[in-house]
């Protein structure tokens, strides 16, 4: 059973559309932005979901004086 799966051409093309150097920079791109794009994904799936306390003001608080 091969231990590296075939990938073919797509790591030269990863490359050339990235404009990368190395294959190394494109990988470690290619790695970052596939763990933080559904993280960003999952917060940005909380917008509008948070409930807060109708009685907080803002204003109020940024007129208190800092300890």
């Amino acid at each position: 059973m091969p231990t590296k799966p075939e990938s073919g051409n797509r790591p030269r093309e990863a490359k050339q559309i990235s404009k990368h150097n190395t294959s190394k920079e494109t990988l470690d791109t290619t790695i970052e932005d596939n763990i933080t794009l559904p993280r960003q994904q999952e917060i940005l799936g909380l917008s509008g979901t948070i409930d807060y306390d109708p009685r907080y003001d803002y204003k109020r608080e940024r007129r208190r004086p800092r300890r």
